[in-house]
């Protein structure tokens, strides 16, 4: 996972959220990303699911990591709706969050996540499995 800034300070983007297996595994990454990495200096952060029009439910992290901030009252979730959900640059299906961390309780969250799944390295380029084995 990535959290890209964007324009305003206050804002930031949670990018390659599909690349993780599960919404815990992706709390998980921004965890390490986040509250390891000192990147706590924002009120919203954003993100997005895309799927195919043919297989619209095919791979639902984005409804998947919304229902786990909502039901581990992480902060407020809001979605964009309505029938028209296409993108024009790529004809999929485009679904978008903005979510008020807070902070507080992700804080609290992560305090109770096992030391294993912490790993933090200093200058933000790790890979989680070698950390995992080394």
């Amino acid at each position: 996972m990535n959290i890209e800034v964007m324009t305003c300070c206050g804002i930031k983007e949670i990018c390659d959220l599909a690349e993780h297996a599960t919404p815990l595994e992706a709390m998980q990454s921004f965890g390490n990303e986040c509250l390891e990495g000192d990147m706590t200096n924002y009120r919203y952060a954003v993100f997005s699911q895309a799927n195919h029009q043919e297989r619209p439910l095919r791979n639902c992290y984005g409804v998947n990591f919304a229902a786990y901030i909502r039901r581990h009252r992480l902060g407020s979730v809001v979605t964009t709706r309505g029938k028209d959900l296409i993108n024009p640059n790529s004809g999929h299906l485009l679904r978008a969050w903005i979510w008020t961390v807070d902070w507080s309780a992700v804080s609290k969250w992560w305090s109770k996540q096992p030391a294993d799944v912490k790993l933090y390295c200093e200058d933000n380029d790790y890979d989680d499995e070698y950390d995992r084995l080394g």
